[in-house]
């Protein structure tokens, strides 16, 4: 979960570059366990493989406008992906039938490549 939002990601281990934007309710309910409010799975495409152990995932809510952010290394650490979980949620932002991704791959204005020192 991304700090101070109510917006996490999921990823598999070992490889693979799909992940999962999950948006829990903004308000507790009777049950024990919260209800998912809102789901979609993508994949980066570009070649990018997840890391390895230690676990190369992490979400934050960015300071520039509050938006839940994923930041994901691939398997040799050289490179970062960056993913607006916000807008990937946003259904006008990244379409989605039955929860995955129409087309696959997210759009360039979810996602940011950065390269590795």
């Amino acid at each position: 979960m991304a700090q101070g939002t109510h917006t996490g990601v999921i990823t598999g281990e070992f490889g693979g570059d799909a992940l999962t934007a999950v948006a829990l309710p903004t308000a507790s309910g009777a049950g024990a366990t919260p209800a998912i409010g809102n789901w979609v799975t993508c994949e980066t495409g570009g070649g990018f493989q997840m890391g390895l152990d230690p676990h190369t995932l992490i979400a934050y809510q960015s300071p520039n406008g509050g938006h839940a952010i994923a930041l994901m290394v691939n398997d040799g650490a050289t490179r970062m992906v960056a993913v607006d979980l916000t807008r990937m949620l946003d259904g006008t932002t990244v379409p989605a039938t039955g929860n995955v991704r129409d087309g696959g791959t997210l759009p360039a204005t979810v996602q940011t490549f950065i390269a590795l020192p």
